[in-house]
């Protein structure tokens, strides 16, 4: 660090032999040179540690000389620049800066500068001391004054000392008046109307004699003109002659820096040029010359040099642009590229970006320097050439330029730049995509490298671009087909994202019947393997893939054994979610025609077709007193019932409340002795009363009837449980009338199970050779020396008309279609009826269902006979099995399938009823509704059945 080494030096000059510089002691130089021979920082800590300690207890000796104490503060300020607060010598700091010695209050002055900041409670106590010195007649007293305002001044103390400042703006010497003018510029910082009067003074101080101060006045009118251009625009001339009197060499020599003339004044002139130019030809055209002759005189192989002609590339590209001043700009930037020094190529890329923002021809010349960039090892510098990349990126070269962004995302894990740059792919393929087939390849890759960075709304609006389409039917289909072939193949990879895994399962379950050239039975398997992945949101995930698997089963009606067993360990999960979702699957899946009327194929973008009217709940609203347990009662009596229940909680805590009032006397008895006699009679006696004898009888003849009711006993005992194993839902009830029994699906047995397995895994699709039509997406297979390939990547990322791209290889997956596809696994089942398929073909081919599948389901027409309902040991999966759900007899009829996706209470509740049917939607809920034929809902005057059972559930 700098403090390392300027320690050595001072060692150098104490001359390392004991003695002391002069005016320190031996203890400030054993300080210096622990400092220096430090070897790690711990050792440094805890030697500033060690000192802090000592000179707290020093500043506590009472009357310690003048000299003593100066040397303390210097050891102080060495703590405090080295990050050991040292609050207990502030107080020492601003009492010495109030000495009348020169040398004593310069410390003290310098220790205050250091050690405090502007809202420090000490800072008070200095108001006091820096008027008296404003009012100093010494130059020196005056100068501290003022660089003490500069750094420490706030805005409450601007009132204090603004008198004080101004006046020193007009004062005799140059150095006060440069001082003063800094001051001035605080003041604008920290309350910008403050110095609004001070305008002309400000603008005779910009033609002071004195380039100091001139070079102070740029400060304020460059946060001026920042702040309001048009404020300074009358400048304009100005700034230009005096930019053009500094590159000409009139300032004195000491502003020079390495032959370059005052660097740093041009740097601000520059700087306020660029804010004055900008969206203003006329100002731009008064800059034109003397922005030309700048960066023509910048060529000087110094820091300083490249610094004004960057600031001057910087100028030209902001202000109103001139053709010739960009086409020497972007000769100029090619100095930065070839340079060695990374700092400079990250200072050309920069330039470049700006260059090609006004005119993106001049990239063309640098596209080599550029190329290099790309593999440069250094990162920083390759990330701002990326951004050089999305500048310069169109229509013919997106496809390159996005490819080399995606393979930098790839390898990166920077959490930062993943989420800076997806938003920035995101939008070149949004805004630059050459088909809809590239956009929607160029999300599938960013989901799979990116997925936990991507938001929501971009997966949304991939879906409802697959889903809605264009005007042109065959690229739609088209789009479909490609894009669910490459989520099949997708499905095998060892890690899928969470955000990829819902676009997937949406755009499968929708349209998994397009992909022609795989097994739909395989793709269901597939599908329903990921459930046994764990995803960062669980329960999310799982949600889209059971919708995913309830559409494939609507499409191909079939229910392999495999998927039945994943999707059955739901039924008891810990998300209600997921087990409201897996219990709708197993009630559709027993009635498939109803199930493809809930789920019709590709009907996400259909309009919904709703009653208002709301037609099933007629029977509700004519009768309640047989849905409810009972009636409604009108807001006033339950008000009114509430307040007479509260008054009788009241009289009760009344009566239960101590009493005060005295018992009433008690009265001589008459007949004591009769009562007694008559008590005690029977007593030894084994002869009863007769009226004491009738009422143990009654006990007695009670005793022996509850004795005989042994049901009533045992009902009120827990007998059998109720849920969980051995309860109600296993065994069907002897009350009930027995029902003819539905066979169970037989479970697959091992073997079979295994030699289904072995074949689909056996079944893998044929290497495909990638062909190329591409001389960027080629190169690989082209052999060709390592500057051929830059320069046909270079031709690809500055071509000036779209190239195609190489086609991708096929991935290898085992749902598609071979010759020697496996059969179905032992247990699978078709619920179609007969023989499996290989391949099932869309919902659409199969008839629909009827209407009275549909009334059943809903429970609005009479209970089905007794001999065709399952028993319910054929429905033993159902987790309501021995719960009557909708009030019905618990063996006579199935719990009522509601639809997929969502809650039976929730936001699908109508997906059964008012002519409304349940569909997929490419954004929000996995499944929403869609129109159904209204005839199935509303039927036509009939005789009245009989009455139908409630579909609410009973009070428990």
């Amino acid at each position: 660090s700098g403090m390392s080494k300027v320690i050595p030096n001072l060692l150098q000059i104490a001359g390392l032999s004991g003695s002391a510089p002069p005016g320190s002691s031996k203890a400030f130089c054993a300080l210096i040179k622990a400092i220096g021979e430090a070897g790690t920082n711990h050792e440094e800590d805890r030697t500033i540690k060690k000192e802090v300690a000592l000179l707290q207890q020093k500043l506590k000796e009472p009357n310690i000389p003048t000299k003593q104490m100066k040397e303390y503060l210097v050891r102080l300020i060495y703590c405090e620049m080295l990050g050991h607060a040292t609050p207990f010598g502030y107080i020492h700091a601003v009492k010495f800066a109030q000495q009348t010695s020169l040398f004593e209050k310069r410390v003290g002055y310098l220790a205050v500068s250091l050690m405090l900041h502007e809202n420090h409670e000490l800072i008070l106590l200095l108001i006091n001391t820096i008027q008296k010195d404003l009012r100093s007649t010494n130059i020196v007293e005056v100068c501290m004054a003022l660089t003490t305002v500069a750094r420490l001044l706030n805005s409450d103390m601007i009132p204090a000392v603004q008198g004080l400042v101004e006046e020193k703006l007009g004062h005799a010497r140059e150095i006060v008046r440069k001082k003063a003018v800094l001051a001035v510029h605080r003041f604008y910082i920290k309350n910008p109307s403050s110095i609004s009067h001070l305008s002309e003074v400000l603008r005779r101080c910009l033609c002071d004699q004195d380039p100091g101060v001139m070079a102070a006045s740029l400060n304020i009118f460059y946060d001026m003109s920042a702040a309001n251009a048009w404020s300074n625009k009358d400048l304009t001339s100005t700034f230009v002659n005096i930019l053009k009197q500094v590159i000409e060499g009139r300032l004195p020599r000491d502003f020079e820096y390495h032959k370059v003339p005052a660097p740093w004044i041009q740097l601000k002139l520059l700087r306020i040029l660029a804010v004055l130019g900008a969206d203003d030809q006329a100002a731009s055209e008064c800059m034109y010359e003397v922005l030309r002759d700048c960066l023509r005189r910048a060529d000087f192989q110094t820091s300083a040099a490249y610094a004004i002609m960057y600031e001057c590339m910087s100028t030209i590209t902001r202000i109103y642009p001139s053709a010739q001043l960009v086409e020497f700009a972007a000769r100029s930037v090619g100095r930065f590229l070839r340079s060695d020094n990374h700092n400079l190529k990250y200072l050309g890329i920069t330039a470049l970006t700006a260059i090609v923002k006004v005119n993106p021809v001049y990239a063309a010349e640098h596209q080599m320097t550029v190329i290099d960039c790309l593999d440069d090892p250094d990162d920083t510098l390759k990330r701002k050439t990326l951004d050089l990349l999305i500048t310069m990126a169109n229509p013919a070269n997106v496809e390159v330029i996005v490819e080399k962004l995606v393979g930098y995302l790839r390898s990166s894990v920077d959490l930062y730049l993943r989420k800076d740059l997806v938003p920035r792919i995101i939008e070149l393929a949004e805004r630059l995509a050459p088909s809809t087939v590239w956009y929607v390849e160029t999300m599938n890759d960013l989901f799979a490298i990116a997925g936990d960075v991507i938001p929501v709304d971009v997966a949304h609006n991939l879906m409802r671009l697959i889903a809605e389409g264009s005007e042109d039917p065959e690229a739609d289909a088209t789009l479909r087909e490609t894009t669910v072939s490459n989520f099949i193949e997708m499905l095998e990879q060892p890690y899928i994202s969470d955000m990829l895994v819902q676009t997937m399962c949406w755009v499968i379950g929708e349209y998994a019947y397009l992909a022609k050239d795989f097994e739909q039975s395989t793709i269901l398997e597939l599908v329903s393997e990921l459930l046994n992945r764990t995803f960062t949101d669980d329960t999310e995930a799982k949600g889209w893939i059971l919708s995913a698997i309830t559409k494939l089963v609507a499409q191909t009606g079939l229910w392999p054994a495999a998927v039945s067993s994943r999707v059955t360990e739901f039924l008891n999960s810990a998300s209600i979610d997921l087990q409201q979702r897996a219990a709708e699957l197993m009630a559709l899946v027993k009635n498939i025609a109803l199930m493809r009327r809930v789920l019709p194929i590709d009907a996400s973008c259909e309009d919904i077709d709703i009653d208002v009217n709301l037609p099933f709940l007629s029977a509700f609203i004519r009768d309640p007193s047989k849905h409810w347990p009972r009636q409604y009662r009108p807001l006033a009596e339950r008000e009114s019932a509430k307040r007479q229940k509260a008054a009788e909680e009241k009289e009760k805590e009344r009566a239960a409340a101590f009493k005060f009032t005295p018992y009433e006397r008690p009265e001589e008895p008459r007949a004591a002795v009769q009562h007694a006699s008559a008590l005690f009679a029977g007593i030894g006696s084994t002869s009863v009363p007769s009226a004491v004898s009738g009422v143990a009888a009654g006990f007695v003849a009670e005793e022996q009837q509850e004795t005989q009711a042994g049901p009533l006993i045992s009902g009120l005992q827990v007998t059998n449980r109720r849920w969980g194993k051995g309860g109600d839902q296993e065994k069907p009830h002897t009350q009930h009338a027995p029902s003819a029994p539905t066979p169970a699906p037989a479970a697959p047995s091992p073997a079979a199970s295994e030699t289904a397995s072995a074949g689909l895994l056996s079944h893998a699709s044929p290497e495909v050779p990638a062909t190329s039509s591409s001389a960027y997406s080629g190169l690989a297979a082209i052999p060709a020396p390592e500057l051929s390939k830059k320069q046909q990547l270079a031709s690809a990322l500055f071509a000036s008309s779209a190239s195609s791209t190489a086609a991708k290889p096929a991935r290898s997956s085992r749902a598609r279609k071979t010759d020697s596809s496996p059969g179905p696994a032992a247990g699978d089942i078709n619920l179609l009826g007969g023989a499996l398929p290989a391949s099932a073909p869309p919902a659409a081919a199969q008839a629909p269902a009827s209407s009275s599948s549909l009334d059943d389901l809903l429970g609005l027409s009479a209970p089905a006979p007794a001999s065709a309902a399952p028993s319910r040991a054929a429905v033993s999966n159902d987790p309501f099995g021995g719960f009557d759900l909708l009030g019905g007899s618990a063996t006579t009829r199935q719990a009522p399938p509601a639809p997929s996706g969502g809650s039976l209470l929730g936001d699908d509740m109508l997906g059964g009823f008012g002519g409304l049917s349940l569909s997929s939607a490419p954004s929000g809920n996995l499944l929403s509704m869609s129109a159904s034929p209204p005839s199935v809902f509303s039927p036509t005057p009939a005789p009245a059945p009989a009455p139908a059972p409630s579909p609410f559930p009973r009070p428990l």
